[in-house]
């Protein structure tokens, strides 16, 4: 005669902590990123300082690459080819929007590869950096060439007057450095997955190219002030360099922060 034992069999651990491992690799795929702080700030960081690099080196390579126009003038007797105002005006101008634009493509493309690269996704960091890179040379060339003729009104209302010049300088490289900081944290966002990513990124590029851009006229009016630093591009390679650096490095710091925060949670 058979005997039934009236206390259930209970059931195995192992399967009770299915569920709970595959909720797990869902949230981590939900979450891209989630858990890699550390990792997500040096790859921002890491791809600012290769950025600012880069992109001095780009500029290096191509500057003073539009010449003003000769125009024929008369000193008595003799005749002169020289450019005229305009001229010279314009070339700045379309110097200033290369080198920006320049600017502007390097950290788009490197911020987006970066993202991508912090979540281990190659490819979704190809297709930030490609966003990246168009939109940084696009929104790097347009700051710079609307805000370098709108410096040289700014500092011509008021010549000689110091506060005038610390105005046009900031806005001749606080704007485009504003623009090509926001796109690359934008690209960078893009890369890390999630529009909330994306817009942190973008605050984040933004604030802290501002950051540099402040950083930069204060050491060009306190410590440098006969190196013309308030130029577009500066005359000489050392403050070139200084400019690349505190246009870019900031506005990774600025990412870093934000993105990171972000993809903790």
């Amino acid at each position: 005669m058979e005997t039934h034992d009236s206390n259930p069999i209970p059931s195995s651990g192992v399967a009770d902590a299915q569920p709970s491992g595959s909720a797990g690799a869902a949230s981590a795929r939900a979450s891209p990123g989630r858990g890699r702080s550390p990792a997500v700030r040096l790859w921002a960081l890491g791809a600012g300082a290769g950025a600012a690099l880069v992109s001095w080196l780009l500029i290096e390579a191509t500057r003073d690459s539009f010449k003003p126009g000769l125009r024929t003038a008369r000193f008595g007797a003799m005749t002169f080819l020289v450019p005229g105002w305009q001229d010279r005006a314009s070339a700045v101008t379309r110097n200033a929007g290369l080198a920006l634009g320049l600017t502007g493509a390097t950290v788009g493309l490197a911020f987006g590869l970066a993202g991508g690269l912090a979540r281990s996704s190659p490819r979704a960091g190809a297709v930030a950096a490609f966003l990246g890179l168009v939109l940084g040379a696009a929104a790097g060339a347009g700051a710079s060439l609307a805000a370098v003729p709108l410096a040289a009104g700014v500092r011509e209302h008021d010549p000689g007057n110091l506060s005038a010049e610390m105005a046009s300088s900031l806005l001749v490289h606080g704007l485009p450095w504003a623009a090509a900081g926001g796109v690359g944290g934008l690209a960078f966002g893009m890369g890390l997955g999630g529009r909330a990513r994306a817009g942190r990124g973008l605050l984040g590029g933004l604030l802290g190219a501002v950051a540099g851009a402040f950083l930069y006229e204060i050491i060009g009016a306190l410590i440098l002030p006969a190196t013309k630093t308030v130029d577009p591009i500066a005359a000489t390679w050392g403050i070139r360099l200084l400019a690349q650096l505190l246009a870019v490095v900031p506005a990774a710091a600025g990412v870093a922060v934000l993105s990171s925060r972000q993809s903790a949670v």
